[in-house]
């Protein structure tokens, strides 16, 4: 995977067209582009969509499905109290273990212990000597 030069709307433009040329897609193949609704991505006149747009003029934006399914559910939840409570909380659990040096020094451990019970498991080897035939 290769750099982004910034995050304006001609850096990323540029990375995409580059990106397709590395893997020869021609942009007057694209049929659709589908970015989440960040400005930069799907404004209609200066957005990377409307520069896509323009090179192809059959390449259609539409706003990520996924996206969209993740910004319903959130505001769908965030009426129901304890729901959104216990989502705050897995997400505050998920960050601190994800990123903290106890989940790195926990994942250490275990991976000692899965590689000393393999050790452990291991028939011990003896080399045999053959005997001397003559």
């Amino acid at each position: 995977m290769s750099s982004i030069d910034g995050l304006d709307v001609k850096s990323i433009s540029n990375h995409i067209l580059t990106v397709l040329n590395t893997n020869l897609v021609q942009i007057s193949m694209m049929m659709f582009q589908c970015y989440d609704g960040a400005h930069v991505m799907s404004g209609s006149v200066s957005g990377v969509q409307d520069r896509i747009k323009y090179m192809n003029p059959e390449a259609i934006y539409t706003h990520c499905f996924s996206h969209r399914l993740n910004l319903a559910l959130v505001n769908a939840m965030r009426g129901a109290g304890e729901f959104s409570e216990i989502l705050g909380l897995l997400s505050m659990l998920y960050t601190f273990l994800s990123a903290s040096i106890v989940h790195i020094e926990f994942e250490r451990e275990q991976i000692q212990l899965i590689e000393d019970q393999i050790i452990d498991e291991l028939p011990p080897i003896s080399l045999k000597r053959h005997p001397v035939t003559r």
